[in-house]
């Protein structure tokens, strides 16, 4: 399949005065201005567009999309006590159509691929929710991570989470190599991939945390969890440990460049420096963080460390929203809380959205626009109401002032948004058998 995106205001792109984009195969194989093709070439109209990377979040929840606007008044561990006991209803159903809609809505905002972070095992004898999560984001055309997740430790043993959501490190190891034997495609234009990804620190035994990450080491996966978002939690783990949340990931060796951490909210200075000097990658969560009461990541200070920061958008039952866009606008935003010159440029904030997160996924084929790489863009209107006034710099204009939706969206040379629309399913459809499935929770 050949496709030319076409006459852009403008293109992220190091080939200056750029305004075309040529696409063959799943493959970026021209940039330029004019460029002149076939007639068999399928044509992608960007004027009064500009056309950025796909963008990646790097951190989500998909479940918690039929969850929104719970706990409202309360911070981490109060908002986690509230949600248990829905949770706990949890199935495959909920997890089809909870991902459909999350897809959905990153796509929209121009996200070509995102993580999940799913950490809720499958009730004994039932089918793992990661197949029916698999099989709505390729039908919506997202590549997607599953971060395959669990915990071993309850609420009565010092956990986060009721017995029952809880399972043994053998258990889950099985799951998680039967998952990545089915799902993991090593492939280039690979739009499912496996990684490992016990709950939190809190929530796991070391056992567990380094068995999943010698797995994930073995098969050359990702390792991923939660880390240091809330000072309550920091306390906890160093009443439970004597070490700060760092110190603990140190002392389990789960630490290095495959690995990439939610949060961290509260790091000491030596706790960046031990990030920096292993490689780790981080996944910024501003608007749950803010939601939640949690805090402000030091996110200059990351950035000047040399560590690798990416963006998620989080689980939307504390975000609650689910644009990619809109987090990067949050990001620019909070990182200027302490003035100006202590914040990011609306450039590096999307450098974190895009390349940052190939970078953290471990896919530097994805999140830049050159020659060679995988054809994941973004084409986002510059001609509505809401960007008069931005023509100086067009791209900055979709942080400062960003629009509602993509104009085109593609993966893998693929339109999955076209005229901001879904290519492949009906928005209303997913809003109703998500609906549907959520007044199920409350009665049952």
């Amino acid at each position: 399949m050949r496709l030319l995106i076409r006459g852009a205001d403008a293109v992220l792109t190091s080939h200056p005065a750029a305004d075309s984009v040529l696409v063959e195969d799943g493959v970026i194989t021209a940039i330029g201005t004019g460029l002149v093709v076939d007639a068999g070439t399928g044509i992608v109209d960007a004027r009064g567009a500009v056309v950025v990377p796909g963008l990646v979040n790097t951190h989500h929840h998909m479940f918690q999309c039929l969850t929104r606007v719970r706990g409202q008044e309360h911070g981490l561990f109060g908002w986690l006590g509230e949600l248990w006991p829905l949770f706990g209803r949890h199935d495959s159903a909920w997890q089809e159509a909870a991902t459909a809609v999350a897809a959905g809505e990153l796509l929209l905002s121009g996200c070509t691929t995102t993580v999940d972070h799913h950490y809720l095992p499958p009730a004994s004898g039932s089918p793992d929710p990661v197949d029916a999560q698999v099989t709505a984001g390729r039908r919506l055309g997202i590549r997607l991570v599953s971060a395959v997740g669990s915990m071993d430790v309850d609420d009565a043993h010092g956990g986060l989470a009721p017995a029952a959501l809880c399972e043994s490190t053998d258990r889950y190891l099985r799951r998680l190599a039967d998952l990545t034997d089915r799902h993991h495609d090593q492939g280039p234009a690979w739009r499912t991939r496996i990684a490992a990804a016990p709950c939190h620190p809190l929530a796991v035994t070391s056992t567990l945390a380094r068995a999943a990450h010698g797995f994930a080491r073995d098969r050359e996966l990702g390792f991923h969890t939660h880390l240091a978002e809330a000072r309550d939690e920091e306390a906890a783990t160093v009443s439970a440990t004597g070490l700060r949340p760092v110190e603990l990931l140190a002392e389990w060796g789960v630490l290095g460049p495959r690995t990439w951490l939610a949060h961290c909210v509260h790091l000491s200075d030596g706790d960046i420096e031990v990030l920096a000097d292993t490689g780790t990658a981080i996944s910024l969560c501003p608007t749950s963080n803010l939601r939640l009461g949690s805090g402000i990541s030091r996110i200059r200070d990351l950035v000047d460390a040399g560590i690798t920061v990416s963006l998620g958008v989080d689980g939307s039952a504390s975000n609650d929203g689910g644009s990619a866009l809109a987090e990067a606008r949050q990001l620019l935003l909070v990182s200027r809380v302490h003035g100006v010159e202590h914040g990011l440029t609306a450039s590096e904030a999307l450098v974190v959205a895009t390349t940052g997160g190939a970078r953290a996924l471990g896919l530097p084929e994805l999140g830049r626009i050159e020659v060679g790489a995988r054809a994941d863009l973004a084409v986002f209107d510059v001609s509505g109401l809401n960007a008069v006034g931005t023509e100086a710099d067009p791209v900055a204009g979709l942080l400062l002032s960003p629009p509602a939706t993509a104009r085109h969206v593609l993966v893998e040379g693929e339109l999955v948004v076209r005229d901001h629309a879904l290519v492949n399913a009906d928005p209303a459809e997913l809003a109703a058998r998500a609906r549907e499935v959520a007044r199920s929770l409350q009665t049952g």
